[in-house]
């Protein structure tokens, strides 16, 4: 048999993939939540233009010096804020 089925999805797990994916980027590291994009094979267009956002002020934030815990909760604090 050429072709396997894998596990379903459901909506709960993309949901929550996706929201792995908007979490991690607010570290700052790119390769991190697209590895998860690829581990889960979920992504998002929506949430991808938030995290790429996300991922911008984390590596400015970054460079500003301010430590990773810092960096997270700001960057949380703003995208609650966030239309939508």
């Amino acid at each position: 048999m050429f072709h396997q089925h894998g596990t379903l999805r459901t909506a709960a797990g993309v949901k929550a993939a996706v929201k792995e994916q908007t979490i991690t980027s607010m570290s700052g590291v790119k390769t991190r939540a697209g590895n998860l994009s690829k581990e889960t094979g979920t992504k998002d267009w929506v949430a991808q233009h938030w995290i790429e956002i996300l991922q911008e002020k984390a590596v400015e934030m970054q460079a500003s010096g301010l430590r990773q815990d810092d960096i997270a909760r700001e960057l949380r604090k703003w995208f609650d804020t966030q239309p939508g």
